[in-house]
């Protein structure tokens, strides 16, 4: 029988998963096939590409060294800048 990892994405779940991956290495557990979406993607890639001896304490400190600036490099605010216009509405930029 073999065993599938499939890993969601969504932001910070994906420092969740790290949890789970460990948890499940630690069993034994380890997967014949990875598919993942988003956040998941990247955490299955480290794993599939490290193979039966990846080691989820780097990929743990991967996420411990992320900044909100490494994810989201502009501010929220200035990143609106572009949909300014005299009627203050996004509707003429967007459609």
């Amino acid at each position: 029988m073999s065993t599938a990892f499939v890993l969601c994405g969504g932001g910070n779940l994906g420092a969740v998963q790290v949890g789970m991956l460990h948890a499940l290495f630690a069993a034994g557990i380890h997967p014949d096939v990875i598919v993942g979406t988003s956040v998941g993607a990247f955490n299955g890639a480290w794993v599939a590409g490290r193979g039966p001896e990846a080691d989820i304490d780097e990929l743990a400190a991967v996420w411990r060294g992320l900044r909100r600036s490494d994810v989201f490099p502009t501010r929220l605010l200035g990143g609106l800048r572009g949909f300014h216009r005299a009627d203050r509405s996004p509707r003429p930029v967007l459609g």
